[in-house]
């Protein structure tokens, strides 16, 4: 019905949804549930970031 991520933009994934219910122990909004994937996101963009500073760092170290 929508192209790829359209839908998914403004609007939870169930399943994420339905872990996040779980693991606080509550029913969420779907503005609640989007918060929480925004923050997901970040967290794991953050991780990726810091693995590929440390792998740069890693490479110069052996170069030097």
């Amino acid at each position: 019905l929508y192209p790829y991520g359209v839908n998914q933009l403004n609007t939870p994934n169930t399943k994420l949804k339905t872990y996040f219910e779980q693991a606080y122990g509550k029913k969420l909004a779907d503005g609640e549930a989007l918060e929480y994937k925004d923050r997901l996101v970040k967290f794991f963009s953050l991780l990726i970031e810091i693995d590929q500073r440390n792998k740069r760092k890693s490479n110069e170290a052996k170069t030097i």
